[in-house]
């Protein structure tokens, strides 16, 4: 398949990963969505401090990763790995609805081993699927001969209005 795995590769995706292939896949400990944590979007500075804190960990993920001024909603993020050529985008946001201060309201914390708080859902929780994501077929030796490419814009809630440019 043009894009697809490097030659000699397949996966088939009908089966579950094997316990010695879970195993190649790494979850560093104190990994959970930390970004929860941080200010919530809503202001510029709690978008950028996001993206920066984002970009940091796909960095340390092995992924190339900027931000880039959207002003004035703060940062958009991109990252990448593979050739920069052709692939799969994965595309989302990191500005919310909640207003800031909520979290002092409505803190963000786990219960039976689930995220719960503003913005876990929508959309904070697919930065950390796309993160796991690439990580694994990083650890499979996966990684499809295509890049793989984010893009998170700070301004979705909003009309996207100042991130088209990314």
């Amino acid at each position: 398949v043009e894009g697809g795995l490097p030659a000699g590769r397949e996966i088939d995706q009908r089966r579950p990963l094997r316990s010695a292939e879970r195993d190649r896949v790494t979850v560093a400990p104190g990994d959970e969505p930390r970004a929860a944590h941080l200010p919530r979007p809503g202001h510029d500075a709690a978008v950028t401090a996001l993206a920066r804190f984002m970009a940091e960990r796909l960095r340390a993920a092995g992924l190339r990763a900027i931000t880039k001024p959207c002003p004035p909603r703060g940062e958009g993020l991109l990252a990448g790995v593979g050739p920069e050529e052709g692939g799969t985008l994965l595309l989302g946001h990191h500005d919310t609805v909640w207003p800031k201060g909520t979290l002092g309201e409505i803190p963000w914390g786990t219960k039976d081993g689930r995220a719960t708080g503003p913005g876990v859902f929508d959309m904070k929780a697919s930065h950390v699927i796309a993160l796991y994501a690439v990580r694994a077929l990083r650890d499979l030796g996966a990684l499809p001969d295509r890049e793989i490419r984010m893009v998170f814009t700070s301004d979705e809630e909003v009309g996207s209005v100042t991130s088209r440019r990314l």
